[in-house]
């Protein structure tokens, strides 16, 4: 029988995968699991992809919205100082 066990820290993030048990080739039981927990492993990482995608395109909506807020402070400046003159 084997054991898959996978080590997730507070920010979602796997951070280490142990595998442990007996490796019986002949059952097909084992097998199974195997190809299960390599299942498991992949989803793991897909996930950990996932996370990072997703933070680095809310950090670039971030800027965006950020830019975009300067943008439009500057024309309003602009505008304030044509109107003075």
């Amino acid at each position: 029988m084997s054991f898959l066990t996978v080590f997730i820290n507070k920010s979602n993030f796997c951070i280490g995968i142990y595998s442990s048990g007996l490796n019986d080739s002949s059952s097909d039981d084992e097998d199974e699991k195997l190809t299960s927990s390599q299942i498991e492993y992949k989803i793991a990482l897909e996930e950990r992809k996932f996370l990072v995608a997703n933070r680095k395109l809310q950090a670039i909506r971030l800027v965006d919205y950020l830019f975009e807020k300067v943008k439009l402070a500057e024309s309003l400046k602009v505008n304030r100082n044509m109107i003075r003159s």
